[in-house]
């Protein structure tokens, strides 16, 4: 695990965003597609960045990680996502978690989708860590040993409908960027760094599990 610190936001997304192009070329040497899984929340403000870069992800397959059941656009993943995204690959292949109709089906055809693009899961994934250790919408004492995509009624974080990856997805990931993004979650950091927590009480811990694992932070 390469933990990288820069308290200089900007720099620390320049940093990330030329070793995520590094490893998407690595992966595209030894694969036609590359799969790459996404979370919302803070690590939006890196997908900025990445959006203003020259590259042209022509062979990326880009999911959500989780999305939240609501009718309201301003508090889903996928039109932050796909706006961002849409700028450096074509919209057909930035997937959307569906959050109408019924969610059960949602997920289980979000997960029979990624299947077919990568049958063991993600090259890479980008996540951020929650106040509380929580990653995409696994949150501590939940949903720890269910596998595939699952839909949830209980989340912890308004809204409580939500579908998400399960751990057994995202640890399929042979590449994995961590983001501890403000002064707010630096006992999370810490927690993360010097802890003994269990990944079911404080679910990032996953990430010291994956073979190539960037944790980024600009936090002192």
């Amino acid at each position: 695990m390469i933990i990288l610190k820069e308290r200089k936001l900007k720099r620390l997304f320049d940093i990330a965003t030329t070793l995520l192009e590094q490893e998407i070329e690595s992966i595209s040497q030894r694969k036609a597609v590359v799969t790459i899984g996404v979370t919302g929340g803070s690590v939006t403000k890196f997908y900025e960045i990445v959006s203003k870069s020259k590259s042209k992800w022509s062979n990326v397959e880009l999911f959500l990680l989780d999305e939240r059941i609501t009718s309201f656009q301003s508090m889903r993943n996928y039109p932050k996502i796909k706006k961002y995204f849409s700028k450096i690959m074509s919209s057909s292949r930035i997937h959307e978690i569906r959050a109408d109709g019924n969610p059960f089906i949602n997920a289980e055809k979000y997960d029979d989708l990624l299947k077919t693009k990568n049958k063991y899961g993600f090259d890479i994934i980008i996540i951020s860590a929650g106040v509380e250790g929580h990653v995409a919408s696994v949150f501590p004492r939940k949903n720890y040993l269910k596998k595939g995509y699952i839909f949830i009624e209980d989340s912890p974080k308004k809204p409580n409908r939500r579908i998400t990856a399960t751990m057994s997805i995202m640890k399929s990931a042979k590449v994995c960027f961590t983001f501890f993004l403000g002064e707010k979650k630096k006992d999370l950091l810490k927690e993360f760094q010097e802890g003994s927590l269990q990944e079911k009480e404080f679910p990032v811990n996953f990430v010291k599990r994956i073979k190539k694992s960037y944790v980024f932070t600009d936090i002192k």
